[in-house]
């Protein structure tokens, strides 16, 4: 149970899909990612701890 005084933690999932084998393929989504993961760091206070990044690739 929260405590009325403790801040709620801030999370995040950021999830970069390209489908790189189907016939219409997302082109950017892995910058996008990056860009979005940065935002949530420098401009909203996010621990680097606290945001999950699912990719197909290492970022």
């Amino acid at each position: 149970m929260l405590r009325p005084s403790a801040p709620p933690k801030k999370r995040a999932v950021l999830i970069g899909v390209t489908y790189n084998k189907a016939r219409y393929k997302l082109k950017g989504t892995i910058n996008d990612v990056k860009n979005m993961r940065e935002l949530l760091i420098n401009s909203f206070g996010f621990k680097v701890e606290a945001i999950l990044v699912l990719t197909g690739y290492a970022l």
